[in-house]
This record gives structure tokens, C-alpha cells and sequence, in this order.
């Protein structure tokens, strides 16, 4: 290896979602594999930059509950690959991974731009107090753009992925709800539209973000989006999870039937907008509220 020097420009490091190197604009690696122990061995070490991680700790993510016949050799063996495999790449040749005191890390050296350190701080600076309404809510829409997805989703079944998948998460539904009432005090309604709309792409199965969603659509006059939102989400809880609408969803879904009775203004129009665009007879589909105030009318009837 060539004496090491440090190099200016940063190796850009993408840990959500998916997993990449980038250097000076070209991808040098992208994709993984649990298979391949040095790919893996890197995700873990970058994951925790500027830590010396024991031998036994490594030993143990690497290998687990493997039968190894020698778990030592077969990590310095790991840990060589993973060096000569660096060196293949067109990066700067530096000693990316070191060994002292018994421990291994990646070289504080080696400057990176990890998304999801630079994610977290930006929800810090986000908290910093004396901000203007103005400049905490750029940030945290900042934070939320750069959540592009689960932490290594691919290895979500790994134990030491798992704790830090929730903690990034809880992290951006947090600044996506602080930043919500602050566009929302603020009137800021279509800021309010855009960022719960990337919100909801990347928690589709949330039911706190996917109300966020369904109230931005509506306070920016898009009543029907709103609505077909709302039963999507209510089609979506059932089919995924097997459960009913929560009181808060119920509670938003109340709201916008109210406004939009009082929005009609004669009989005509309120005609209007019930009639079904197909004359067909048969079963009819309609969402859990919907059928909850049939169920109840058809009681009364029959009483």
C-alpha cells in the first residue's frame, strides 16, 4: 500500500434504503449481498464510524450462530478481502480499515458523507433553540428529503439493523409530524402537500403519516384526492394488518363528510353527488365508515 494521504474529497456513503459508494460523481459500488461477509463487514464498520469494534463483537456479527472451526482467522481472513477488495475500487488509496488495541474500524482518515449521519444532523440543528419558524421548517423538510427509506432494508432481520432501523425511523416520523404543525400555523399549505406526499411514499403502511397526508390534500382543496386517499388507507390497514380504521382516522374522515354536507346547497347538487357514474346492480364495495353509518340506518329501519 502507498503512504497514506488524506484526500479532500469525501467518498459519499448511502446506507438508506439502499446501499452505494459514490466518489467524485461515479458509483464504485452499489447493491449487496448478505453472502459476501467484506461487503458486509464494511456496512457494519461504516454504520459505526469512529468506533473501535472488538474482535468478539465482529466475530459474532459476522458469524453469529455459524458453525466456524476458527472464527479468529476466518475474520482476519474477512477483513483482508475486505481491504484488497477496497483497493479494487477507483478510491483514493488510503487504509480504509485498521486494527488497534485489539480493535477494528474504519479510519477516521478516510473523509465520508454518510446520509444517514448527515440526516441526523440536521434534525439537530433543526432542534437548536432561537430558530426562526422559517428556518426549523427548512430543515426539517431537509431531514425528511434526505430519509429516502428503511435503513438497510435488506437486512432487516440482522440484530444489530433492527434497533437502528426503528431509531431512523421514529426520527423522520417525528420531524414530519413537528414539521406538519408548523407549516400548518404558519399557512403554509402547499409545503404541507409536497413533504407528506414524499412521506407517505416512503411509510405507506403508517397510519399516522397517511392522515397527514389525507388532511394536507384536503385543506389544500382537494376533496376528492382526500377522500380516495382515505379509503385507500382504510383498504390498506384491513388487507395488511387485518384491523379498522383507528379514532383519529375516523376522526379526520368525520370532518371532511361534515364540510362537504355543509358545502351543498341544494337538493339537485347533493344528488348530484351521490349518483353512481355506472347504472350497474350487484355487490356494491364501500369503505368501513360508510358501512358502519349503513349498518346502523338499516337497524334503525328495522327496529
Amino acid at each position: 500500500m502507498k503512504a497514506k494521504s488524506v484526500d479532500p474529497t469525501p467518498i459519499q456513503v448511502k446506507i438508506l434504503r439502499d446501499f452505494a459508494l459514490t466518489y467524485e460523481g461515479e458509483t464504485v459500488l452499489s447493491g449487496y449481498s448478505r453472502n459476501n461477509k467484506a461487503i458486509y463487514l464494511m456496512q457494519y464498520l461504516l454504520t459505526h464510524r469512529g468506533k473501535g469494534i472488538s474482535r468478539d463483537t465482529l466475530m459474532e456479527v459476522l458469524y453469529g450462530q455459524e458453525d466456524t472451526e476458527n472464527p479468529g482467522n476466518a475474520l482476519k481472513l474477512i477483513v483482508h478481502r475486505l481491504r484488497k477488495l477496497l483497493l479494487s475500487y477507483k478510491l483514493p488509496d488510503q487504509e480504509y480499515v485498521f486494527f488497534r488495541n485489539g480493535k477494528y474500524g474504519w479510519s477516521g482518515d478516510v473523509p465520508c458523507e454518510v446520509d444517514a449521519e448527515i440526516f441526523e444532523a440536521t434534525l439537530r440543528e433543526a432542534e437548536k433553540p432561537g430558530l426562526e419558524a422559517a428556518e426549523r421548517i427548512a430543515l426539517y423538510r431537509k431531514a425528511v428529503d434526505l430519509y429516502k427509506g428503511e435503513f438497510l432494508p435488506f437486512l432487516a432481520g440482522e440484530d444489530w439493523v433492527a434497533p437502528l432501523a426503528v431509531h431512523y425511523q421514529d426520527l423522520c416520523l417525528g420531524a414530519v409530524q413537528k414539521a406538519f404543525r408548523l407549516l400548518a400555523e404558519n399557512g403554509a399549505i402547499k409545503a404541507m402537500l409536497d413533504m407528506t406526499g414524499h412521506a407517505a411514499s416512503v411509510f405507506p403502511y403508517n397510519e399516522e403519516v397517511q392522515i397527514l397526508r389525507i388532511q394536507s390534500l384536503y385543506r389544500t382543496k382537494h376533496p376528492k384526492e382526500a377522500m380516495a386517499a382515505y379509503e385507500a388507507t382504510v383498504e390498506m390497514l384491513y388487507r395488511e394488518f387485518g384491523v379498522s380504521p383507528s379514532e383519529e382516522l375516523l376522526a379526520v374522515y368525520k370532518e371532511m363528510t361534515n364540510e362537504l354536507q355543509d358545502a351543498a346547497v341544494s337538493l339537485s347538487e347533493i344528488k348530484d353527488s351521490i349518483r353512481e357514474e355506472s347504472g350497474d346492480n350487484g355487490a356494491y364495495y364501500c369503505n368501513f365508515q360508510n358501512f358502519a353509518d349503513t349498518y346502523r340506518l338499516v337497524v334503525r329501519s328495522l327496529e
